[in-house]
């Protein structure tokens, strides 16, 4: 079920704006409206969507998803989402892997979090953490 516009937009800017108030970024705002309504209140659509564009300040960077072709695709040339292929394109490379990765399960498929974790480990697709690396070497130099 859709949400309303005005919880769309409040979704939205809870994850777009997180780290600021939206007043911080007001150049931003229109801009996060009419991707929002491009969303059609599809809540996973609107926080990926939103997710995504937390990392970014730059008007071009968010007219960029705003006039995307990829918002053009009708349901019978793709049946994932405008947004969500926004969302996988704009992915690091690491976690494109990794989410790639999930396509090996059945579609309805349950599995639990570390279940994946694990495989991920096995495949080499997780990358340490800059912090625990150092710290792990400056151990093994003591």
């Amino acid at each position: 079920m859709p949400m309303s516009e005005q919880d769309s937009w409040s979704l939205f800017k809870n994850h777009a704006f997180k780290n600021a108030a939206v007043g911080a970024h007001s150049h931003l705002e229109e801009i996060g409206r009419q991707i929002v309504q491009k969303c059609n209140g599809l809540p996973l659509a609107i926080k990926s969507l939103g997710g995504l564009l937390c990392s970014k300040l730059l008007v071009d960077e968010w007219e960029s998803i705003l006039n995307s072709d990829m918002w053009e695709f009708s349901p019978d040339e793709s049946d994932i989402l405008p947004s969500l292929w926004l969302s996988y394109m704009n992915l690091p490379s690491h976690l494109k892997r990794c989410f790639g990765h999930c396509s090996i399960f059945s579609k309805n498929y349950k599995f639990r979090t570390s279940e994946l974790v694990y495989l991920w480990k096995a495949e080499d697709l997780l990358q340490p953490k800059k912090n625990k690396t150092a710290r792990n070497r400056t151990r093994l130099l003591q």
